[in-house]
């Protein structure tokens, strides 16, 4: 179901697929009339009258066209250059478009997993795994369809081929069937082994990728106690494990193409040793017919074989692939926010990490309060007294464990939250910025004019700071903000939220790091240009709580009990 399910994309997503497939065909097809010539030509060769029954008789009969070793001949090499053009065409259009598959798995999953999978799955599993998902897993199903695409054309070829044989000689061919049953039955255990190979190669490129992310992203740590060569181990046992991995399913691959090979010459000393009948009864022509048949039908099946174990082994990899395409929001919206976002209340709301369990720590209690668009607000509160999460809840990353948040009036889950999370803007204390120009971390996407960019930053006071820049608004940001302060990066967030003109904008600890000159403006910029409408800021700075209209203290409405 597996590949039935990666081919439907394929086939759907690329329906020259179709074209690639038709033309291996008939490539196929032209190689075996090319082959279908070498008989005749023999046989002229040989000073005997070839058969006026075959093909290639009927063909040149049509033609008008002598039968004669030269004609044979350059019917043999036109048709063969015919064969290995439409091949190139056909293997190179099967390549690119899974190439496409590649960047279409990849970028879905990508979609999918930043769109559509919730904070609470995404936080199940490490960033390694979603980076092997959307990158090594991705590939491995891209190249599972070319796989497939090339195993149907050859698997086309060796039928077409044994056709061939079993017509030149129908007792070789019986032998053939024998054969290729005893190599099939043997060859069983080792694509086993092959599928087994290809889930553990999933696992432990996900565990390297792990451990590679996990220490870049904590360098300092890793620095501070010492643990270089601890984690350099890690990571050199896992990449030393993925290779022997790797390793032994190339091996399977290379003994898979060339057994039939070595059998096949083991079996033709035997009958040469075996045989009573002489070369001159059964005809010159036809033996070095046979032989050239057998000598490409064989490396054709061990080829089969061959592509058998990568579809085998790839098979396993890219499930979760699949797995990312078939999920489909669960935004079942009922209806929208309207207009404006008027008010926010919260009715009895609870909340612990671990809904389906009654032992997981209780971060919110049976919470209740009213916001109201025109007033400005700052939530105050203790560290662990649910202030982010407040905001995880408000936001949609997480759904109440009881009680509910009406938006207007409507349940926020009867609500698309697309609509939501364009109405409400959360500026967070440590701003994510993207190595990206200045201008573009600014709009992240918001299909705004580079003059609302501008007004966005100047209400942000952030303007003349990048304008300053070597290049302006076009300057190269680097990773995570590497070449800013903490009080630019909190500015250009903050001119972010602006540009985007929400209904509800949520400040959380988002100008902790500016100057208290600085701040101020800012601040007085915000309430200004959102005085008709929702602010809120988590804050325990006095200088901002002073200048809002309610505070409310976490500490005093959360009736959670901690042990």
């Amino acid at each position: 179901m597996y590949i039935v399910r990666l081919l439907r994309f394929a086939l759907s997503e690329n329906p020259a697929f179709y074209l690639s497939s038709v033309v291996s065909l008939f490539s196929v097809a032209l190689e075996l009339l090319a082959m279908n010539a070498l008989l005749p030509l023999f046989q002229i060769a040989s000073g005997s009258d070839p058969p006026q029954s075959s093909i290639i008789s009927k063909i040149f009969t049509f033609a008008d066209i002598e039968m004669t070793t030269s004609s044979l001949l350059w019917f043999f090499l036109s048709v063969l250059l015919m064969r290995v053009v439409t091949q190139l065409f056909g293997e190179s259009l099967t390549v690119y478009l899974g190439k496409r598959v590649l960047a279409q798995l990849g970028s879905q999953t990508f979609r999918q997993i930043v769109s559509s999978l919730s904070i609470r799955e995404i936080n199940a599993k490490s960033i390694g795994f979603y980076v092997g998902l959307a990158g090594d897993e991705a590939y491995r199903s891209s190249t599972l369809v070319i796989t497939i695409m090339q195993f149907v054309s050859t698997a086309a070829l060796a039928i077409l081929y044994f056709a061939l044989i079993a017509t030149t000689s129908a007792g070789l061919a019986a032998l053939l069937v024998l054969f290729l049953a005893i190599c099939a039955f043997a060859l069983m255990g080792s694509l086993k082994l092959s599928a087994r190979f290809g889930a553990r190669q999933t696992a432990e490129s996900r565990l390297t990728n792990s451990i590679f992310l996990d220490a870049m992203n904590n360098l300092k740590a890793v620095r501070a106690l010492s643990a270089e060569s601890y984690v350099s181990g890690l990571y050199e046992t896992a990449l030393r494990n993925y290779t022997r991995t790797l390793f032994l399913t190339e091996e399977l691959v290379i003994l898979a193409k060339t057994t039939p090979v070595l059998v096949l010459l083991g079996l033709g000393c035997f009958w040469l040793y075996a045989s009573e009948q002489t070369f001159e009864a059964i005809g010159i022509s036809v033996i070095v017919t046979v032989i050239v048949y057998l000598m490409r039908f064989f490396p054709i099946i061990g080829e089969c074989a061959q592509l058998a174990f990568k579809i085998v082994s790839n098979t396993r990899s890219g499930q979760d692939v699949t797995s990312m395409l078939k999920t489909t929001s669960n935004n079942t919206a009922l209806t929208g926010i309207g207009k404006s976002v008027e008010t926010i209340e919260l009715s009895r709301v609870s909340f612990r990490f671990d809904s389906a369990s009654t032992d997981g720590l209780m971060l919110m209690s049976n919470i209740s309060f009213r916001l109201i668009r025109g007033r400005s607000y700052a939530i105050v509160g203790p560290s662990g007294f649910g202030k982010s999460t407040l905001i995880d809840l408000l936001l949609r990353f997480y759904s109440p464990t009881t009680g509910s948040i009406y938006i207007n009036d409507v349940c926020a889950e009867e609500i698309d939250y697309k609509d939501l999370r364009k109405r409400i803007i959360l500026v967070n204390q440590e701003p994510a910025i993207f190595d990206d120009t200045v201008a573009n971390n600014i709009r992240m996407g918001a299909p705004s004019t580079i003059a609302e960019v501008f007004e966005a930053s100047e209400l942000a006071c952030c303007r003349e700071m990048i304008e300053d820049m070597p290049d302006g608004f076009e300057t190269r940001l680097q990773y995570q903000g590497r070449n800013l302060s903490g009080g630019q990066r909190q500015r250009i967030a903050i001119a972010r939220g602006l540009l985007r003109r929400p209904d509800v904008l949520i400040l959380d600890e988002s100008t902790s790091a500016l100057d208290k000159v600085t701040q101020a403006q800012v601040i007085a910029n915000i309430l200004r240009e959102y005085a008709d409408k929702l602010v809120i800021f988590i804050s325990h700075d006095p200088s901002i709580t002073d200048l809002v209209d309610v505070v409310i203290d976490m500490q005093s409405v959360n009736q959670a009990v901690r042990s």
